[in-house]
């Protein structure tokens, strides 16, 4: 109708470690590829892998460095990459699997937005996603901010939420609530919480609590 705009399409977006899945997926992805280079005899890997750990372990590298370097000697062998998306998706969040589907039947898109590895990512996620590039940077902070607001600005898109557990992720939090998005913090750990709550307007934010048997 003349004089009318049509509403936007909405989006949700999602962080991936402790939000939509439960687990460190750096950490599984490092542990499958160890078990995987030790019975294909590649011992110059698993050497390479473990060597890493050390490093960081007495802080001699950053972990940023340590988690590129490793990703990289663990290599992206196809069957090695599909057992890994086999068993992390075991460890999804069916709380926010369920969130998803609901904003899907509004219409809503689904970005998931990590600073984990995109070589791995789209084992977890089939949809589309925003993940750190092979070498880094990580996709945290600002960083991972900038990359979501552009993406969604390409797609002409509203954001209605966004979805995360952890204080990297005020920075597209205090977007999300400028831009008039609920913020939903899952299973929030630590002083987490009270961040969220310090940094953002009461009625932008909503805490699904972690529950005992999580």
């Amino acid at each position: 109708m003349v004089g009318r705009q049509s509403a936007k399409q909405g989006i949700t977006v999602v962080d991936l470690d402790g939000t939509l899945l439960k687990i460190n997926s750096l950490e599984l992805f490092l542990r499958t590829a160890l078990t995987y280079a030790l019975r294909h005899c590649r011992i110059d890997r698993v050497v390479a892998i473990l060597s890493l750990y050390a490093l960081r372990r007495i802080r001699l590298i950053s972990h940023e460095t340590m988690k590129y370097r490793a990703i990289a000697a663990a290599g992206k062998a196809p069957d090695m990459l599909n057992i890994f998306g086999l068993k992390a998706r075991r460890h999804l969040n069916r709380q926010v699997l369920n969130f998803i589907a609901a904003r899907r039947r509004e219409g809503d898109k689904i970005l998931v937005a990590s600073a984990a590895a995109g070589v791995y990512v789209n084992k977890i996620w089939s949809g589309d996603f925003i993940a750190s590039p092979t070498g880094g940077p990580d996709c945290r902070g600002t960083i991972k901010r900038d990359a979501v607001e552009e993406r969604i600005n390409d797609m002409g898109l509203e954001l209605k939420y966004f979805l995360t557990d952890h204080c990297d992720d005020l920075p597209m939090a205090t977007l999300a609530a400028d831009k008039g998005a609920k913020v939903i913090l899952v299973r929030p750990l630590g002083n987490t919480r009270l961040r969220f709550e310090s940094a953002l307007p009461k009625s932008s934010l909503i805490v699904i609590e972690r529950r005992n048997r999580d």
